[in-house]
């Protein structure tokens, strides 16, 4: 698909970056935001994904090896952003999926290196990047949920728990930075087609002691349009959100999920 109408060129002579960028839906948003007209920086922690998906991108794109949980890695990632022009559009799309156990067989470390992953993370982008923004006075700051933000997830009590953070985080900050010109809003898929989902559905379903394709259309059989979102769907959403086609939305929480709520 590309890009919608009304964005094309959106973001011409702008920098975006986008944590998470190497595969799956991260990918796809940033290959929305290049085709937008954005310089696009790309981190993730597996340098031979995050080069793939650099030459995939183009002559707009540059990576940045690292770990959204390490202060330095992102201070590294948000300078490498800035250099390719005015940081206007930030995505937090790194995240951890984590384990599929109950609450009472958890490792807690399990359960921290989640939550430093999922909403350290974002906090540490967005300390870093905001500087700047609020010195231009303009920017927006997207931030990739999930339905487990909104609803409750049996198993998977880390994940869960980060994302319902995130919503959290979201409003406050959007809250903190609107004078500035700054918005913040959230996109929060549903199931959605790639290795992630899969994974994740394969754990569950071992979890429970079920067959996989049994466990996979049960998850189907949920969804109103009776299918998974795919990431350029995702993608969509976070290109609207980050350009001036938004211009009035701060603060808002959107499901790209084919129709579950909570």
């Amino acid at each position: 698909m590309g890009v919608a109408d009304g964005v094309t060129g959106a973001l011409a002579g702008t920098a975006a970056l986008v944590t998470g960028g190497n595969r799956g839906i991260g990918l796809a948003i940033a290959r929305r935001l290049v085709e937008a007209g954005a310089r696009v920086c790309v981190t993730g922690r597996d340098q031979g994904a995050l080069e793939a998906a650099v030459e995939e991108l183009g002559g707009g794109a540059v990576g940045a090896v690292g770990d959204v949980a390490d202060d330095v890695d992102v201070a590294r990632a948000v300078a490498r952003a800035e250099a390719l022009g005015p940081l206007e559009v930030v995505v937090n799309n790194a995240a951890a999926a984590g384990p599929t156990l109950p609450v009472h067989e958890l490792p807690p470390d399990e359960f921290e290196a989640v939550l430093r992953t999922n909403l350290l993370g974002p906090f540490l982008v967005a300390h870093h990047a905001l500087p700047r923004m609020i010195a231009r006075g303009r920017g927006a700051i997207v931030n990739i949920g999930s339905i487990a933000g909104v609803e409750g997830y049996p198993l998977r009590s880390p994940y869960s728990s980060s994302k319902w953070g995130l919503v959290g985080f979201t409003r406050t900050l959007a809250g903190e930075v609107g004078q500035y010109g700054i918005r913040v809003n959230l996109v929060a898929p549903g199931p959605t087609e790639g290795e992630r989902s899969t994974a994740v559905i394969r754990a569950r379903a071992e979890a429970l002691g079920q067959p996989f394709e049994e466990l996979r259309a049960r998850y189907e059989q949920q969804i109103p349009l009776r299918r998974f979102v795919d990431a350029d769907e995702v993608a969509s959403a976070v290109l609207f959100l980050a350009t001036d086609a938004s211009s009035g939305i701060t603060g808002q929480s959107f499901c790209v999920s084919g129709g579950i709520e909570a």
